[in-house]
Parts: structure tokens; C-alpha cells; sequence
């Protein structure tokens, strides 16, 4: 199986070194690796060491000094690795060179950036409560970070940090999304329901430059459950995005039109909205809500929208295409299948299946397996349970969906997890 398509908060495929070649960029703890897409080898891996680890050390000076009685705190001999994890990673020409650049936000609240060889062109300690970042290559401010103390912040092409208190803003800012980068706009949901519309940008002062967001819209969610995730897009073809998805704890998922900022559509998951994603490498724009328990709303229009519904565990399917329907079992680790209440098949692994589908992706008139394994892989297995293919996937899957999604007669494995969607083509 080969990688065709990626959207993640923690990866990428990009062009980063300018050879009309493709690079797979993606996170490991602190680290970032870069990996040839054609030898699958690895080119390169970035140990993340900030500078801005100092500031971060001086913060939790102030912190334990405030608590403590003690005359001297030696923080350094503590470490701690899990500060160090990369929650978010964009690849993007932030400092107008025309070359991408990696910006890395970690949990401790470190954001930084580094060229293609890793050499950090800059990075900021903010604060321990930042909660989403949105990139962009074009206009005088690049990265946008919104706190869940109330924050945000703002780093310009030229690599300097602005902030600003959102002391207008409902709520505990909770999602971050651009809706027009050109133009400034962004839209921010609070985790208790609602989302402002703004335009951020630089305005000059006497002595200074300043960053000044201006309130547009606003537009406050049903109440009966808490907010979860945002995601701005196109429904209709363009380049312009018009509509906004929003997914709430109780598994709704609202589909906003941003020029009413009214709620033009819904569709009810069985459990709580974990990701929001538009699919990679689709001829239509399509919008993809996954909940916890792995089922799917796909969202082609406001009044295209349907639920792809995680598979049983038990279910009667026509495997070879002889007319007579099997029954597939799925159980921890083990998938079974009967033909007439006879076993006659039994596929086992070492780690949980977390997902599986049935479909013919290889064309050839029968339908294959496809089981999605905890242990971060894809399998599939003919009727006869011989393996044709496997891949291994950047984070757990939670749910599978084979559909020809650019119309090339081919069908495409998707792969959903709560921090990726990755797009799979059988060669």
C-alpha cells in the first residue's frame, strides 16, 4: 500500500527540499522525522532543543518559588519528558523565504520554528495553557496561537511575538481555525459553545507595533453539551472557505454557513466528536467528523451529509461472490469467518483490531479484508486469509472507509484516527 494522501496535526507530505520530490514529515515524541516517501528510509531526524527551554525553566522557577519555603529549587534535576512531546506540527513558509519552514508547538507550551535542517530560526515560551495554532504562508502575520487563559498570540514574517488579551471573548478559547488568511480571519470556539469570527492584524502605534483583533461575528452553539473541535472549508469546489464544522461531546456535528453564521445542517453521532478532517486528495471537497467509538459523518454539502457507521462485530457478507453470504466475527484479536456455520477461515494477531471493512479494493470480482490493527497497521487478507498487502499507519486507527475518492475507478483505504487521516491506495 502506498501513502497517497495525509491530514495531521503532527505530519505532513511536502516538497520541503525543492526537488519535486515528496518528503513524509512527521513527529515522534520530541523528535521529527523526515522520510524518503520512494526508499522509505528515513533522511533525516531533528532533535528538538528550543531555546526557549530557558524561559519555560525560569516560568516554573517563579511557579515553585511561590509555593515552596525552601531558598533554592534545582528544577534541572527533575526533568521531564512529557513537556518535551510535539502536540502540533505545521510545514509552512513562515518567514517569507520561499523555502517551508517546521513549526512545532509542544506541550509545555514552547512553540519554535527550524529550517528543513534543523536549525531553529526562533522559539517562544508562551504559557502552559496553549490549545491550538494555525500557520500561513501568505500576509505580515504567519503563526496565530490562541491560550486557554484568555491569549493570543501572533509571530510576523520577520519572527517577532506579539500578544493580546481576548478580554472580549466568550468563554475558554478551546479551537483555532483560518478561514481567510489573506484577509486576517479566523474563527475561535470556546469550549462552552461559542464561536467568534475576528480579523487578526498589525496596527501601528506611536513608538510600536501592536496586534489588534476585531470581533466580526459571533455565533453560540446549542448548550446541552460541550464543544470539541472546528474545522474551516469549502463545500461547494472553491478556494474560498465558506462553511465552518463544528463537533460537540454529545456527538452532534454542525455544519455553519460563515456569511449568516447560521447552523445550516446536523447529523448525530452515537458518541462524542473526537476529530474534525477534510479528506486529502478528493475531487469534492469532503468533510470528516469522527467519534470516539469510530463512526464517521461525511460531509459533502450542507444537504449531503451521512453517517458511515463503525462495523459490528458480527456481520453476513458475501466474501467470494458465489452467492452464499459468510458470516465475519470479530473478536479482541482474532477475525473468524463461517461459511455455512463451518469455520473456515481464522485471522489472528498479536495486538487488538480496532477497525475493519470488507470491499473489493484490488478489482478483481471477490471482496478482500481489510482489518486495522491497535498496533498502528493495516492488513489485507484475502477470502483464503493470505495477506496481500500491509502498511503501518501514523497513529491507532479508529475507523476504515474504502471509497474512490479523486473518480480514477481505483478505491482508496482512508484511514481515521483522533490525529490523522491517511489515504492508502493498493498498487
Amino acid at each position: 500500500m502506498r501513502l497517497v494522501g495525509l491530514n495531521s496535526d503532527r505530519a505532513c507530505i511536502a516538497d520541503i527540499e525543492n526537488d519535486n520530490i515528496e518528503e513524509l514529515v512527521y513527529t515522534k515524541l520530541s523528535d521529527i522525522i523526515i522520510l524518503d516517501t520512494i526508499s522509505n528510509k528515513i533522511k533525516r531526524q531533528i532533535h528538538i532543543k528550543p531555546r526557549a527551554m530557558k524561559q519555560r525553566a525560569e516560568f516554573d522557577q517563579e511557579i515553585y518559588r511561590d509555593i515552596s519555603t525552601e531558598d533554592h529549587i534545582d528544577l534541572q534535576r527533575t526533568p521531564s519528558i512529557a513537556g518535551e512531546v510535539i502536540l502540533k506540527m505545521h510545514v509552512k513558509d513562515v518567514n517569507g523565504d520561499g523555502k517551508p519552514e517546521i513549526v512545532i508547538l509542544r506541550v509545555d507550551g514552547i512553540i519554535a520554528c527550524y529550517d528543513v535542517d534543523g536549525h531553529e530560526k526562533w522559539s517562544f515560551f508562551l504559557d502552559p495553557h496553549i490549545v491550538d495554532l494555525a500557520t500561513t504562508d501568505r500576509g505580515e502575520l504567519r503563526v496565530v496561537v490562541i491560550s486557554g487563559y484568555g491569549f493570543l498570540y501572533a509571530i510576523s514574517i520577520d519572527g517577532k511575538l506579539y500578544k493580546v488579551d481576548l478580554k472580549d471573548f466568550s468563554g475558554s478559547p478551546l479551537a483555532l481555525t483560518s478561514v481567510d488568511s489573506n484577509a486576517g480571519l479566523y474563527a475561535i470556539l470556546s469550549r462552552e459553545g461559542t464561536i467568534h469570527l475576528v480579523r487578526i492584524e498589525l496596527a501601528k502605534e506611536v513608538f510600536k507595533k501592536v496586534i489588534k483583533v476585531s470581533y466580526i461575528a459571533n455565533l453560540d452553539l446549542p448548550k446541552h453539551a460541550e464543544s470539541t473541535s472546528l474545522h474551516a472549508m469549502s463545500l461547494s469546489g472553491g478556494s474560498t472557505k465558506e462553511a465552518l464544522i463544528a463537533g460537540l461531546s454529545d456527538g452532534t456535528v454542525l455544519v455553519i454557513d460563515l456569511k449568516s453564521m447560521e447552523i445550516r445542517a446536523r447529523i448525530k453521532l452515537p458518541d462524542r466528536i473526537s476529530r474534525i478532517f477534510e479528506l486529502p486528495g478528493a475531487a469534492d471537497n469532503i468533510g470528516i467528523a469522527l467519534d470516539w467509538l469510530g463512526n464517521l459523518a461525511i460531509i459533502r454539502d450542507y444537504d449531503k451529509i451521512e453517517m458511515y457507521e463503525a462495523p459490528t462485530r458480527r456481520r453476513l457478507v458475501d466474501l467470494d461472490c458465489d452467492g452464499t453470504e459468510e458470516e465475519v466475527s470479530v473478536s479482541t484479536k482474532s477475525l473468524r469467518i463461517k461459511k455455512r456455520g463451518e469455520l473456515i477461515n481464522e485471522i489472528e494477531g498479536y495486538s487488538y483490531i480496532s477497525s475493519y471493512a470488507v470491499d473489493d479494493v484490488n478489482l478483481d470480482g471477490k471482496r478482500e479484508i481489510i482489518v486495522a490493527w491497535n498496533s498502528k497497521s493495516v492488513t489485507i487478507y484475502d477470502y483464503s486469509g493470505r495477506v496481500l498487502d500491509s502498511t503501518k499507519t501514523l497513529a491507532i486507527p479508529r475507523a476504515l472507509m474504502i471509497l474512490d475518492i479523486n473518480k480514477d475507478n481505483k478505491k482508496e483505504i482512508i484511514v481515521c484516527s483522533n490525529d490523522s487521516i491517511e489515504v492508502f491506495l493498493l498498487d
